[in-house]
């Protein structure tokens, strides 16, 4: 059993970081992009005991499915997440956001305490116990500047209401990246997708060729992101 800690001080209150922790995207954000780990399933609303995250992780040509359940919530102030199946004999990992003021101004340390027992499988995947608590470390570091930064952006805009926003090539380079970003910053995000069939809460049909719109469920939008188009690198 090894244990790995990591505080990080943000400019921020417990409750704002636990807020963005709290919202679609934010998750998908705290993916490392060099992992290959995707997110497959997470119950919508804030961190609830019992609630389930299911992601994906990559090993060899196959991916193989990694649950975790939260335990332990304290509504802004922190939540962990206990593996129930997944690649490790057994994993916890432990949020908090502390109380932590900066000249006189109220802050938060972020403060993630991870917990893993490594198996036997763990050697099939050419992991050791070094080269394991290696990549933690590193994964920490990411999760924790990402964190930082994206909390510190939408502070900037904190006094303006959330926008309804829909994004054009939502499942490209840039577009996978800026509708979790936007939704972890408390906005409603709409994909606008060429899949007639699709029945997703957050997409809406679009066909340009045909000139065809699923108008119905872009009412009272605030703003369009236009990232569709021709791939550069074709």
């Amino acid at each position: 059993m090894t244990t790995i800690t990591r505080s990080t001080a943000i400019a921020a209150s417990p409750a704002e970081v636990y807020a963005w922790y709290a919202r679609p995207g934010a998750l998908e954000r705290l993916l490392p992009p060099w992992s290959g780990i995707r997110l497959e399933r997470r119950a919508p609303g804030a961190p609830t005991d019992g609630m389930r995250v299911t992601l994906s992780i990559p090993v060899g040509p196959w991916r193989l499915p990694w649950v975790a359940v939260y335990r332990n919530t304290v509504p802004g102030r922190q939540f962990c997440e206990e593996q129930v199946e997944g690649p490790f004999a057994s994993a916890i990992y432990a949020h908090r956001m502390l109380p932590h003021p900066q000249d006189g101004k109220e802050a938060c340390l972020l403060e993630d305490e991870v917990t893993v027992k490594l198996p036997f499988a763990a050697s099939l995947m050419g992991w050791g116990d070094r080269l394991a608590m290696r990549r933690i470390e590193r994964m920490l570091a990411f999760r924790h500047e990402r964190t930082r930064a994206d909390v510190l952006r939408h502070q900037r805009f904190a006094g303006r209401p959330p926008l309804r926003i829909a994004v054009t090539g939502a499942s490209g380079l840039l577009g996978r990246r800026l509708v979790p970003f936007l939704r972890a910053g408390g906005h409603t995000v709409t994909r606008l997708v060429r899949d007639p069939v699709s029945r997703q809460r957050d997409a809406a049909h679009w066909n340009p060729a045909a000139g065809t719109l699923d108008a119905d469920r872009l009412q009272g939008l605030d703003a369009v992101v236009h990232l569709a188009g021709e791939n550069i690198a074709a």
